[in-house]
């Protein structure tokens, strides 16, 4: 566990417990204790969480593309398709951030809808 003059668990250490890196009881038990005693810890890894899984997500995306796409064009992953991936990781990748979307123009949609 890394911890270098700061009382909360690093970023590193957030993320490898979510991905399910830490397996050794010994890292495992401080950090599961730390994240239930420190609220500023537990919403860091809650945010860490949903953006893991929000990667995860659009890997599945991109990932379900290229096998439609293989089918129809020879293990070719098409524009289209690697534009509908990367539409939904920004979208994704903004929702967790809690931006607001931005159309192609740049421009942000208006407040009315």
């Amino acid at each position: 566990m890394e911890r270098i003059k700061d009382p909360h668990l690093s970023q590193h250490d957030l993320e490898r417990y979510h991905l399910g890196m830490v397996v050794e009881e010994a890292d495992l038990a401080p950090l599961e204790e730390h994240i239930l005693s420190c609220a500023h810890c537990a919403g860091r890894a809650e945010e860490i969480g949903q953006y893991v899984d929000a990667m995860r997500a659009a890997a599945c995306t991109l990932e379900e593309t290229r096998e439609i796409d293989s089918l129809s064009e020879g293990n070719r992953l098409t524009t289209a398709g690697t534009s509908v991936c990367l539409t939904s990781l920004a979208s994704r990748v903004r929702c967790w951030r809690g931006e607001r979307a931005v159309s192609h123009t740049g421009a942000s949609p208006s407040p009315n809808g």
